[in-house]
């Protein structure tokens, strides 16, 4: 154990001088971020099958032979590969969320990149997604209690909506 501990020790000193850094190696990392899921499960889907058409490798994203672009618009099937999630987000009939998928996918090559997804909303890092992703997520914060009630006024609202006299709630 004590040569692991050494190994460990001498290899984030390495990577803290490599980088200009100090403190443990994880020091810092976790971040908890809100995510436009339903955007940006989409924007995530584009950005995989376009990355060979970024790269240069293929002009046609249908036509790289390792993408499973082929396989979201039918014409060939890899057998554990579900496509049903994503297609279920351009409708209900097959072959409408195919051409639907397709053209999505299409059109975010000629997007270029979404900062966005990257860096966060401008107004707030914390939260992946755009400006009017931003305002919903501050909609429903403050919608929140800013404090905690205490037992009294959460069981007279209790008995509130539930239409029972005063105390009753207490009386069992």
């Amino acid at each position: 154990s004590r040569i692991i501990q050494n190994l460990s020790f001498r290899y984030a000193r390495w990577v803290n001088w490599r980088r200009s850094r100090v403190g443990h190696l994880f020091q810092g990392r976790y971040k908890a971020t809100v995510i436009d899921a339903d955007r940006y499960l989409l924007q995530l889907v584009s950005y995989i099958h376009l990355n060979p058409v970024r790269a240069k490798i293929t002009k046609d994203v249908a036509l790289y032979q390792w993408s499973s672009h082929k396989t979201y618009l039918g014409q060939e099937e890899i057998p554990w590969l579900s496509t049903k999630p994503i297609l279920s987000y351009f409708g209900t009939r097959l072959k409408a969320a195919r051409i639907a998928f397709d053209r999505m996918v299409r059109e975010k090559a000629e997007e270029g990149h979404h900062e966005e997804f990257y860096t966060g909303c401008k107004y707030d890092s914390r939260l992946l997604g755009g400006d009017d992703f931003y305002v919903d997520v501050q909609a429903k914060t403050d919608e929140l209690p800013r404090t905690t009630p205490d037992l009294q006024t959460i069981i007279e609202t209790v008995e509130q909506i539930c239409n029972l006299e005063a105390g009753e709630l207490n009386a069992g």
